[in-house]
């Protein structure tokens, strides 16, 4: 019966906690309002930062695909040899797909250029040899790994040259590497930035408040029961800021799709630009929480 009585008390003591809480937001709603959609801009940015790093690896995928290891066969080789080391190749690990280019192919693709018809005539036989294009696989995230797998190709007999351009590929990962490092630097920067405006708004709350919670001092309430209902504030802060970002971020992506498709069109890219998922929400709307408790319990420690 006496533990029975004692949780009957924590869950009042919580509830009346929750109500005063909801009540101080309510106590100025333009004021709340305004904080509100303060921290929920400072979520979208924070947000919109992620998935723009999330949507460049995506494109990486894409540009990564774009590159071909060309191998250039020797002279030597007969068409069957041909065909046996474009298996080979083809079954290779690290190699998605492979393009067989023969050497007379080459040729009638160069007699089609402007010019080059009545050069081709002058030639006594034809000087190209038949050429590989190998897409590396998506899995080789690194320009090491492709490199080894380049490294790897460009020594087989069959092979009498390979051309790859492996520092296009380490500029790519180098400016993947910049955005993902600056994204992380505005995320943590975007979060202070929301906990201060918690923390600044609930310090205005307690300055408004001093002589209620002076009242509840001398009457010999705990700390824990003046904070308490800061803390939910500053939850509640949090949380509905959280929400609010999450339909701000979405709105903003489908005002952005179209013309984002047409961008991807001219060039020529399947890309398609999704809304945030589920699980982004659902870690947003606990972070922006965590962080509304966090800077609740921080001001609430100090100013009291």
């Amino acid at each position: 019966m006496y533990m029975l009585k004692r949780d009957h008390v924590f869950v009042v003591a919580h509830q009346e906690a929750l109500q005063r809480s909801v009540r101080f937001l309510f106590y100025r709603p333009w004021s709340t309002f305004m904080t509100i959609m303060m921290i929920a801009v400072t979520l979208m940015l924070a947000s919109l930062s992620w998935m723009g790093t999330h949507h460049i690896t995506d494109l990486r995928g894409y540009w990564q695909g774009s590159e071909h290891i060309s191998l250039y066969l020797r002279h030597t080789l007969t068409p069957t040899e041909q065909q046996q080391f474009l298996s080979q190749v083809g079954n290779s690990s690290g190699v998605a797909a492979v393009t067989f280019t023969s050497s007379e192919e080459g040729l009638r693709l160069l007699s089609q250029q402007d010019g080059m018809q009545d050069m081709m005539q002058y030639l006594p036989n034809n000087p190209l040899p038949a050429m590989i294009e190998v897409t590396p696989s998506a899995a080789l995230t690194t320009p090491e790994s492709v490199d080894h797998l380049f490294q790897t190709l460009r020594v087989l007999p069959q092979v009498e040259d390979a051309k790859f351009d492996l520092d296009w590929m380490g500029r790519l990962y180098s400016v993947m590497g910049f955005f993902k490092q600056l994204s992380r630097f505005l995320m943590i920067l975007l979060a202070m930035t929301a906990m201060l405006v918690i923390g600044n708004t609930l310090r205005l709350i307690i300055q408004h408040r001093q002589e209620e919670i002076q009242v509840l001092q001398l009457l010999g309430a705990a700390d824990t029961y003046i904070m308490r209902p800061f803390l939910y504030s500053g939850t509640w802060y949090g949380f509905v800021s959280a929400c609010l970002a999450i339909v701000l971020v979405d709105v903003f992506l489908v005002m952005l799709r179209t013309g984002l498709n047409q961008w991807a069109e001219v060039y020529q890219m399947h890309f398609s630009l999704s809304l945030m998922p589920f699980s982004v929400m659902f870690g947003l709307i606990l972070v922006a929480s965590a962080l509304g408790w966090m800077s609740a319990r921080i001001t609430v420690s100090r100013y009291l």
